[in-house]
C-alpha cells in the first residue's frame, strides 16, 4: 500500500483516537517508520484533535468516568482472580470461591467478638472486603452505593424493607441505596462472605 492510500484509508484518525487493534497499531507504526509523510500525518491529526478539544473544553461527566472505571475493573477481574468479579453482572458463583482462594482467605487465626474484616483489591468506585460474622450486624443504610454480599459459607436472615429474607451459602444478597437493613447469622459457624460496594453512576 502506498503512503497516500494509507493516509486516505482513515486508519490514522482511528489510531489517534485509540480505537485500533494491536495488529493495526503495529501496522501504523511500521508505516510511520517507512514513510515520513505518514509520520507527519499522525502528528498533524494528533495536533488537530488536541486543538479541537482545547477549543471546546470538553469535560466528561462524572458518570462517564465511573462507567470507564467500571469497564477497566471488569477487565482486571477477568485477568486476575484476586479481583472479585462485579456482582451486579451474571457470574458463575464458583468465581467467588476462586477469588477467595487467590486472596488466600482463611478463617481468622485471632480472636474476634462478632465481625472480622479483611480488605481485598479495590478501587475508588468498587470496594471489596471479606467478612466473617458470628452474630450479624446492626441496622445501616447506604445512600450512594449498591452493596452485594456473596455468602461463601454459613447463612443469615436479612431484615430489609419490613421483611425477613433468609440467605445461605451460594447466594448473593443485593442491597439497593436507601434501604435500611440488618442481618442475623443463623448458622452454627460464622458466616463467611465477600462484600462488594459499588459507587453509583452519577
Amino acid at each position: 500500500m502506498t503512503a497516500a492510500a494509507f493516509i486516505q484509508s482513515g486508519i490514522i484518525e482511528t489510531y489517534c483516537l485509540g480505537f485500533t487493534s494491536p495488529e493495526e497499531n503495529l501496522l501504523v507504526e511500521q508505516m510511520a517508520e517507512t514513510f515520513p509523510q505518514v509520520k507527519q500525518e499522525i502528528e498533524k491529526v494528533r495536533a488537530s484533535f488536541h486543538h479541537f478539544l482545547q477549543e471546546r473544553k470538553i469535560q466528561p461527566s462524572p458518570s462517564v468516568k465511573t462507567a470507564v472505571m467500571y469497564n477497566i475493573y471488569s477487565q482486571q477481574a477477568v485477568l486476575n482472580k484476586e479481583w472479585v468479579p462485579l456482582m451486579d453482572q451474571p457470574t458463575d458463583f464458583q468465581r467467588y470461591y476462586d477469588s477467595a482462594e487467590a486472596n488466600k482467605l482463611e478463617a481468622p487465626a485471632v480472636s474476634y467478638d462478632n465481625i472480622f474484616v479483611r480488605h481485598l483489591p479495590s478501587t475508588n468506585e468498587i470496594i471489596n472486603f471479606a467478612i466473617w460474622a458470628k452474630t450479624g450486624h446492626e441496622e445501616e443504610v447506604h445512600d450512594d452505593m449498591n452493596e452485594f454480599i456473596a455468602i461463601l459459607d454459613g447463612s443469615c436472615d436479612m431484615y430489609m424493607e419490613g421483611k425477613i429474607i433468609p440467605f445461605e451459602k451460594g447466594q448473593v444478597i443485593t442491597l439497593k441505596p436507601g434501604v435500611l437493613h440488618s442481618a442475623v447469622v443463623t448458622s452454627a459457624q460464622p458466616m463467611f462472605a465477600l462484600v462488594q460496594r459499588q459507587l453509583l453512576h452519577r
